[in-house]
């Protein structure tokens, strides 16, 4: 699936993988720069204001002249001791 605009991507990347990572699975792959940007910057968006005990990653691979673009979180470990709402 690829998008014509970076808000479109945006919009649907919220609505469809946003909420899954993490939770129904611990990454995306994609060949549309835009929905790994999206996720990304709504992933780490979500990080900075504290919602979320995950470190975010992303990175490309070249397959068959094609570039492939990965979104994935690990969940951090609370320190000992810590309370944790999540």
């Amino acid at each position: 699936m690829t998008f014509d605009s970076m808000y479109e991507a945006q919009v649907w990347a919220l609505d469809e993988p946003y909420n899954k990572l993490g939770w129904a699975y611990d990454g995306y792959r994609t060949a549309d720069p835009k929905i790994a940007g999206a996720l990304v910057w709504e992933l780490m968006k979500a990080k900075t204001t504290g919602y979320g005990k995950r470190e975010v990653f992303a990175d490309e691979q070249h397959v068959d002249k094609t570039t492939i673009y990965r979104v994935w979180v690990k969940w951090t470990r609370p320190e000992p001791g810590a309370l944790h709402s999540d």
